[in-house]
Order: structure tokens, then C-alpha cells, then sequence
């Protein structure tokens, strides 16, 4: 029998989900005279029609998720940010998800497939920042014309605390390969647990180990590589998102598994540890 058994932990976060852009914010405590925070941009709406500054730009220009502190009723200084696009490369893309570049877009919402394709979903930010009571998330498109830079904030939204109060309700997931021989060079199988949340929310599924490609034999002709079903690439190939309703929900790994020809006989197992937690 060919089996995997991933082992899960569990966190907590901060959130802020507007009309147009999902994110998350985790405070992380104080540091050195200031706070820790990490950022993370999950999602920007392709119907977000605003108009976009970037169009026809020849200095530079660029597109962010910021987070600002808010006094009173003011919103303040920009305590974080998470770069979704700008003109360093790539600055546009040509495949059939995506044609699209930054100067050439109309709308801020044409620019997401761009977002995508640069990797910009799914990747914690940890800056550190001076307290304040409130906080609030928007999407900030800076632009420098004629020696002038220029701003404007859109779809702003108060930061929370998400509260999700996510169990994990299985200690492992079983992958199975079931039994072959020697001349099969491909095999796919699939195992799952199950994670029940008090709220909608993002969670955080993070490997310790290379997941891509786990050796099986002595002799590193027999691998598997595993990966979160539906989910959101992090900054590397550890960790990936992915966003769960409220209630009990299951969480699919698939896994592939590649032989080599391999010398290994007979029945074998391992273990692969991964950190779980609320985004």
C-alpha cells in the first residue's frame, strides 16, 4: 500500500473584504517599538470599473492593496502594502488567460488576469507599523507625469478581526496509491480532512518540506508531488490559499505519484507535516 499522512495545525487573523478586493491582515504583535503585520492579497474583482491611470503611461506607474491607519474620521500615513502590478516586467502578458498590459488596460478590473499572471494573489507581506485604534484597506494606484506624482484610493474598507473560529476536525489525511508494479510510471490518488469554521474564511495550508517532490525510494526513482484542490499559489511553492464557506468543509490534497523504473519492492509509507491555519 502506498500511503501519505499529513499532520495539521491551526492559527487566527484579521480581515477586510470590501466590494472589490479581498485581503486579509494578521497582527503579529509588537517588535522592536513597532507592530508586526502581514498583509495578503487574495482577490481583486475584474468588475472593478474604475478608470486606469496607468493607461498610455510613459513614467512610472503602479498598482497596490494598502493598508492606512485611520484617526478620527481621517484616514492617515500608509502603515503596508501588497504590489499587485506595475511597470517592471512583466508588465503585460500574451497567453489565452491573459493579453493584457498596464498601459494598455482601460479599467483596473482588465488589469486582474495581469495580477494574476505576476503572481500577486496569495502573498503575505510582514511590515512592521506604529499602532493605531483603526485601520482600513484600499487599492492605490500611484502614476508620475511631468515630475508630478499623483494618487487616488478606491474601494477602501475597514480592517476587522475575522473571528473565523476554525477546528480542524481529522489529526491526518490518507493517500492511498493502492498497489502496482514496478512498470507503472504514473499513478493519481487523493485524500482529504475535514475543517469546520464559525465564518467564511480564507485559510492557509503551508508544507514544512518540498512538496513537488517527495522521494519514496533510496533509490529517487520513485516521487509524488501534492497539492491543494482549488486553491491560490502563496509567495512559494509551500503554501497555497484557499477559501472555505461557513460550516464543515473538506479539504482535498492531490497527489501524483512518478516511477522511474525504481528498485523498491514491496509496501512503504511517509509522512509530510503541514501548518493549517486561518489566512
Amino acid at each position: 500500500m502506498k500511503k501519505f499522512c499529513l499532520i495539521m495545525l491551526l492559527g487566527c487573523s484579521f480581515g477586510a473584504n470590501s466590494t472589490f478586493h479581498e485581503a486579509d491582515v494578521r497582527y503579529n504583535g509588537p517588535a522592536s517599538g513597532y507592530y508586526s503585520f502581514t498583509i495578503t492579497t487574495y482577490n481583486v474583482s475584474p468588475l472593478l470599473d474604475i478608470p486606469n491611470m496607468c493607461n498610455g503611461a510613459k513614467y512610472a506607474c503602479d498598482v497596490r492593496l494598502i493598508m492606512q491607519a485611520v484617526i478620527g474620521w481621517n484616514p492617515t500615513h500608509i502603515m503596508a502594502s501588497n504590489l499587485l502590478v506595475d511597470k517592471n516586467p512583466p508588465s503585460s502578458c500574451h497567453t489565452a488567460d491573459c493579453n493584457v498590459s498596464l498601459t494598455g488596460a482601460r479599467t483596473l478590473g482588465e488589469l486582474v488576469p495581469l495580477m494574476k499572471y505576476r503572481g500577486a494573489f496569495g502573498k503575505p507581506s510582514t511590515q512592521f507599523a506604529a499602532y493605531s485604534q483603526r485601520y482600513r484597506t484600499c487599492i492605490l494606484v500611484t502614476w508620475v507625469q511631468a515630475q508630478t506624482t499623483s494618487q487616488y484610493y478606491v474601494d477602501c474598507s475597514p480592517v476587522k478581526e475575522t473571528n473565523a473560529g476554525c477546528d480542524i476536525n481529522d489529526d491526518n489525511a490518507i493517500i492511498d496509491f493502492g498497489t502496482f508494479s514496478n512498470d507503472v510510471k504514473t499513478r493519481q490518488a487523493n485524500g482529504s480532512f475535514r475543517v469546520h469554521c464559525a465564518n467564511d474564511s480564507n485559510i492557509r495550508v503551508k508544507f514544512l518540506s518540498n512538496s513537488t517532490k517527495i522521494s519514496l525510494s533510496d533509490d529517487g526513482k520513485l516521487n509524488a508531488g501534492l497539492k491543494i484542490r482549488n486553491s491560490t499559489p502563496g509567495s512559494t511553492e509551500l503554501e497555497s490559499f484557499i477559501k472555505l464557506p461557513a460550516g464543515e468543509q473538506k479539504i482535498f490534497i492531490d497527489a501524483e505519484l512518478s516511477n522511474d523504473k525504481t528498485s523498491h519492492v514491496g509496501p512503504f509509507s511517509a509522512s509530510v507535516v503541514a501548518i493549517v491555519e486561518v489566512a
